[in-house]
């Protein structure tokens, strides 16, 4: 089965992340117009989902995700980042490589959130931190705790 139902809101990859709604699944009607041969093994590359003008191939994190529609975290909000999954903005190294510390976690502060058709991934959040008397910014990919903490207690 697919995980997402026609009407639900994705980012889909092309070239950057980019948001969408499903428009429908399976456009396979659409393949051979296209002058692409439909495969003759099941396991084919048919598409999964059509997306704006996007057909999308593979019912997968890489290619499509869900576009939340809220945010732990608010901009302006202190956090810990995960340095070996924060990626660095301008480098697209992880944080950790551009620190050269060691340190697993530092200390920033939320940005902006949401951010699509900037990179080759969906940044969830973008952050800032001070290293080495420095500004720096970072992506962060995930909503979830192993990426990124909330510091103070508050909801």
């Amino acid at each position: 089965t697919l995980r997402f139902d026609v009407g639900d809101r994705v980012v889909c990859r092309s070239d950057t992340w980019d948001p969408y709604s499903v428009d429908f699944q399976w456009p396979v009607g659409e393949i051979e117009p296209q002058g692409i041969d439909n495969p003759t093994d099941p396991r084919g590359y048919l598409p999964r989902y059509k997306c704006g003008p996007l057909a999308v191939q593979y019912d997968e994190d890489f290619m499509i995700r869900e576009h939340p529609l809220t945010f732990r975290l608010k901009t302006g909000q202190k956090a810990v980042l995960n340095t070996t999954k924060a990626i660095a903005i301008g480098s697209n190294n992880y944080v950790h490589f551009e620190l050269g510390s060691g340190e697993l976690w530092i200390e920033g502060t939320v940005t902006s959130l949401d951010l699509t058709g900037l990179a080759p991934y969906y940044a969830v959040y973008e952050c800032a931190y001070e290293y080495d008397g420095r500004q720096h910014k970072c992506h962060i990919t995930e909503d979830v705790d192993e990426h990124i903490a909330r510091i103070d207690s508050d909801p």
